[in-house]
């Protein structure tokens, strides 16, 4: 299987190093600077020069997303995976290489396992990453099992769906997995005892650590899935704008929890939401697996 691992970054001279010398020496690798001021682009650059299936290019502006399909315009393979810049590739055997699977020609996508990494001064621990073999695009709207770490995809059926949207500073790889899904893509979860993909959990993350500091942009992406919903050709949509209201009533429990307050137009519109909303905000767990029974 011929495929590219497209690495956007910005600023990530002190975690690349590590990203780097993780990488499989045997893939395609399309490094994408998203306007870095520190000594990022030469890390990249000089990986580049010890290694001849490496490409560096430039994307200096638009965010992450808007990178990832500068990287996603130059892949010339069948297949592309995309790397966050301060994660570690961790495979212990061949990547892609798994008995029983005939043919790629039948599959637009490939549903990986992850794992996360978060260092204390006890040490490290990884924690395995949430893994649901469904196809249900309500499940994605709630439980968000497919992200940018999870998915192989098909290079030409992920241009088919217009790749990532570039408007959605945060959340950009949940609205990208339910796209996917909504498209009825050709499926496979990966059967594997390991994880490929090690998510490196630090203080330096880019989405924040409270819902309410990118909370404007987050509300976009929920806006985003909702027109995603209404133009996609499924006839079940009433589940699915059910399963993004109780998404919004939880986030808007967050949300009035951190003592952020409401508009009219971003409370939830369903009950069922509106009651998850409040049980949230009073600090209660187990919120996403109300959400889906209610749905």
């Amino acid at each position: 299987m011929a495929y590219t691992i497209v690495i956007p970054y910005r600023d990530r001279a002190a975690y690349l190093p590590d990203t780097l010398a993780s990488l499989p020496p045997d893939a395609a690798i399309i490094l994408v600077d998203n306007g870095s001021t520190d000594d990022s682009a030469t890390l990249c650059h000089d990986f580049a020069a010890s290694r001849p299936n490496v490409r560096c290019i430039s994307h200096p502006s638009g965010g992450a997303a808007a990178a990832r399909n500068a990287g996603l315009a130059a892949v010339e393979t069948e297949w592309v995976c995309f790397f966050d810049s301060d994660d570690i590739f961790s495979a212990p055997t061949p990547f892609f290489q798994w008995p029983g699977i005939m043919s790629y020609d039948t599959l637009d996508v490939i549903c990986l396992p992850t794992q996360m990494e978060r260092s204390t001064p006890d040490g490290t621990r990884l924690i395995p990453r949430d893994f649901r073999p469904t196809a249900s695009p309500a499940d994605q709207i709630l439980i968000s099992m497919l992200a940018t770490q999870t998915m192989l995809l098909r290079t030409a059926f992920l241009r088919s769906i217009g790749g990532w949207n570039e408007t959605l500073p945060v959340w950009n790889d949940w609205e990208l997995g339910l796209r996917v899904l909504l498209a009825s893509p050709r499926l496979l979860w990966a059967d594997t005892t390991h994880a490929y993909h090690r998510i490196r959990l630090h203080a330096d993350s880019l989405t924040g650590s409270r819902f309410s500091e990118r909370a404007a942009e987050r509300f976009l992406a929920l806006s985003v899935a909702e027109a995603d919903i209404a133009s996609s050709s499924l006839k079940d949509k009433d589940q699915l704008s059910l399963a993004l209201d109780l998404r919004r009533g939880i986030f808007c429990g967050h949300l009035l929890r951190e003592g952020l307050s409401l508009s009219p137009a971003d409370k939830p519109r369903t009950l069922r939401a509106r009651l998850l909303m409040h049980y949230v905000r009073l600090g209660l767990r187990g919120a996403w697996r109300i959400a889906r029974r209610m749905c």
